[in-house]
């Protein structure tokens, strides 16, 4: 047990612990835990905050790697960045009410954290907050909800399921990406900027797709009135096999297939006129893709490690590929580049072994330069 001499505490906040670890009970009076306080303590088992408390500051508990549990008073108001991040064997931890944020990262890499329980108090769940929490079950997210940030829990690979509270107004890039066993995200009737249709997630008139779950896989057909594939909307959907894309949709977002590593087969429709960045990286079965005409730009690393692909057919009205654009594509043997291509990004075909052959017309002045370095 911890005696008060293992402290260092000035005007209330607590510096830094300095004893050997175990169970530990902070004494009275400390009313912060101050940045990096317990920081890379690898014997530390338990914690006991006392009542008083307001804030857990910055990587107050990171690296904890021993720290199975803690107890947070209802005095605590703000849990931020980083501050229970890589605590590898926390099994649970209980959010009083009171807590009006969860920093980024707060929780980040709590691999052992099995379930999780947010507030009504709480009104934003910052980036990357429960991402990488992979043995993560349930979590409940409580009205009062009104920001859910960037890939807040991106990662958590054993979550089947999640509810959107009617308070939530914004939910981030990816906030739901390469969850592997997430089949369905429900929302609320009543929110006013989302939805839900089959357990995928859209904007509330369903002209945005958002987040495909998952756990979801084979054939999917994107509905009609659907305009727009958000960043990272299918992001590390390893099951999906096929998707078609209806006519209408303007617009593929960053990343929004990366990592899709079954999918074989992508119809683009003719409605599209960019491709962006990222969009479908490391889409690892890929065999071909045909680019409509209406596309005037292809993004960077848009293509890139798409190992097996063969061919690819780039039509006039493309003005722009970007760098790294098809880097990696180890399959592909050749590509003709229309003459509308006013700029090709360095490194654009960057590692393609295979490829024999480029075709640029009137290339003079057109062509990055590294675009096709080994």
């Amino acid at each position: 047990m911890s005696s008060r001499n293992d402290f260092m505490i000035k005007d209330g906040v607590l510096k830094e612990y300095q004893g050997e670890g175990g169970d530990v009970m902070i004494p009275a009076g400390v009313t912060s835990i101050g940045i990096g306080a317990f920081y890379e303590c690898s014997s530390l088992a338990a914690v006991t905050i006392p009542s008083g408390v307001t804030e857990i500051g910055a990587s107050a508990f990171s690296d904890c790697e021993s720290l199975t549990s803690v107890t947070i008073p209802a005095s605590v108001t703000s849990i931020d960045d980083n501050a229970f991040s890589d605590c590898k064997s926390l099994t649970s931890v209980s959010i009083p009410e009171g807590v009006k944020c969860i920093g980024d990262g707060a929780f980040f890499g709590c691999e052992s954290l099995t379930s999780i329980s947010i507030p009504a108090s709480v009104t934003s769940i910052e980036d990357g907050a429960f991402s990488s929490c992979a043995s993560l079950t349930s979590v409940s997210i409580s009205e009062g909800v009104k920001c859910i940030g960037d890939g807040a829990f991106f990662g958590c690979e054993s979550l089947s399921s999640v509810t959107i509270p009617a308070s939530v107004t914004s939910i981030e890039d990816g906030a739901f990406s390469n969850c592997r066993s997430l089949t369905e995200i429900i929302v609320h009737p009543d929110n006013p900027a989302f939805s839900s249709h089959e357990g995928v997630l859209y904007n509330k008139d369903r002209s945005e797709l958002i987040e495909f779950p998952g756990g979801c896989g084979g054939e999917f057909t994107i509905p009609e009135g659907v305009t727009s594939i958000g960043d990272n909307a299918f992001s590390g959907c390893e099951s999906l096999t096929s998707v078609t894309i209806p006519e209408g949709v303007t617009s593929i977002g960053r990343s929004a297939f990366s990592g899709c590593s079954s999918l074989a087969s992508v119809s683009i429709p003719e409605s599209v006129r960019s491709i962006s960045d990222c969009a479908f990286y490391g889409c690892s079965r890929l065999t071909s893709v045909t680019i409509p005409e209406s596309v005037s730009r292809i993004g960077e690393c848009a293509f890139s490690d798409c190992s097996s692909l063969t061919s690819v057919t780039i039509p006039a009205g493309v003005t722009s590929i970007g760098g790294g654009a098809f880097s990696d594509c180890g399959s592909l043997t050749s590509v003709t580049i229309p003459e509308s291509v006013t700029s090709i990004g360095d490194s654009a075909f960057e590692r393609c072994v295979s490829l024999t052959s480029v075709a640029i017309p009137g290339s003079e002045g057109r062509r990055g330069g590294n675009a096709c370095c080994a």
